[in-house]
């Protein structure tokens, strides 16, 4: 059974282990988590801003048929884009619980 060295890894070490116990790797996670999460705040307040804006213009097209179908239009959207964000969520809280363990 072949066994580890000092600083050699051997095929039945844990490869995964030893990159993400790495002082490196935790620096990363780290600051990259934060920056990532700060990102991912910013992008869905905006989506919903949008979403919200696009519905008040919905509101007030209620005369104009060109403006309703663009308010529609919109809304379509920035509903997709906060449906993609909510994904992008998933797989990243998916990502971080299996790398941290």
């Amino acid at each position: 059974m072949p066994t580890k060295m000092s600083n050699t890894i051997t095929p039945d070490g844990q490869i995964t282990d030893a990159i993400m116990n790495s002082d490196h790797a935790k620096t990363l996670l780290g600051w990259g988590g934060k920056a990532l999460q700060i990102l991912y705040a910013l992008v869905t307040l905006a989506a919903m801003a949008a979403l919200i804006i696009n519905i008040t213009k919905l509101a007030t097209s209620s005369g104009n048929p060109q403006g309703r179908s663009i308010a529609l239009r919109n809304i379509l959207i920035s509903g997709v884009c906060l449906a993609v964000l909510g994904s992008l969520g998933l797989i990243y809280a998916v990502f971080v619980s299996l790398a941290i363990g």
